[in-house]
């Protein structure tokens, strides 16, 4: 497809308006009937952009690609504990992993355009070959923005979108918003976009009827209208190891003063060329949320996750 050359570089022309909407329009009109078949097209998106950034170009005529910078990366997560007849007790596992991050980024002038895709999957089995693996995580996020730099400063118009879901069926929430964003290098970023609107679509039947992720029980989606502020700092503080640090607020222009929060961290320690180790957190608080709490109450609650991988590492 056109947008897809466009978003891997094959030509720097394609980016314009129109574009733009052509990307965006058939991501944000899909309803939960399609959402395998836009599982899918991601995988495709993910097999041509790796093949794009690993396919060394021998053409006789190159092509003017000096305004992407393009990146990649793949981690393999492992780990076993076997116990036979062990006194002290405990219960054999096997957990296995893996992170798929890629990037596509242009700039040209004062037009930049921004592509990322974050898949993560995980699964655990506790006990012997008769227990099953049980999920430990699931996240997929597509996000593309593109940018308008004004008067040369270090601020810019912007527009974009970005989509959050997960492999297994389950929900999708879409976002697509305008704004301004202040930029310093490739370390900090602060974005407000007053318009934004927010998709959540629940695609499991079994959480629809529970009313997950704050859609009507019954229901499959929801749809919002607000403002969105977000921030991202990113930086070697020390040689091989990087800290990265993004922070998410939406609220709705219905509900004043209800405000959903989305702060991810993460510090990757590389040990050598192909051994890594990270240490992430998610916390996520949503008012219209009912979660299982530690006191076996259901309700309101702060979601927190954090995870520690060591395992091997891919750079594309």
């Amino acid at each position: 497809m056109v947008w897809t050359k466009a978003f891997i570089g094959v030509n720097s022309k394609l980016i314009d308006n129109s574009l733009l909407i052509s990307l965006l329009n058939p991501i944000f009109t899909k309803t939960q009937k399609n959402m395998k078949n836009f599982k899918t097209l991601v995988f495709f998106f993910v097999v041509c952009l790796f093949s794009q950034i690993t396919y060394a170009q021998d053409t006789t005529v190159q092509k003017d690609t000096s305004y992407w910078k393009k990146a990649g990366s793949i981690g393999l997560n492992f780990a076993n504990v076997g116990l036979s007849n062990w006194a002290a007790g405990g219960v054999s596992s096997i957990s296995l992993g893996t992170v798929i991050n890629l990037s596509s980024d242009y700039a040209k002038g004062a037009n930049s355009w921004k592509n990322s895709l974050l898949l993560a999957y995980g699964v655990m089995r506790q006990g012997g070959s008769e227990a099953i693996f049980k999920k430990t995580d699931d996240n997929l996020i597509l996000a593309s923005q593109y940018g308008h730099n004004l008067g040369g400063s270090k601020w810019s118009w912007i527009v974009g979108g970005s989509l959050r879901t997960q492999i297994a069926d389950g929900y999708l929430f879409a976002i697509l918003n305008t704004g301004v964003e202040y930029n310093i290098k490739d370390i900090f970023s602060v974005k407000f976009a007053p318009l934004t609107w927010r998709m959540t679509i629940v695609n499991d039947d079994a959480l629809s009827r529970a009313g997950a992720f704050g859609v009507e029980a019954g229901k499959k989606t929801r749809s919002q209208f607000g403002w969105t502020l977000s921030s991202t700092f990113k930086k070697e503080i020390v040689k091989n190891v990087t800290f990265q640090n993004v922070l998410n607020l939406f609220g709705d222009y219905a509900r004043l003063g209800v405000v959903v929060v989305n702060w991810e961290t993460l510090l990757v320690m590389k040990v050598n060329k192909y051994i890594t180790t990270n240490f992430g957190t998610q916390l996520i608080y949503d008012h219209d949320v009912n979660v299982r709490r530690s006191d076996g109450t259901v309700g309101q609650a702060v979601q927190f996750k954090h995870v520690l991988n060591v395992g091997l590492a891919i750079t594309l």
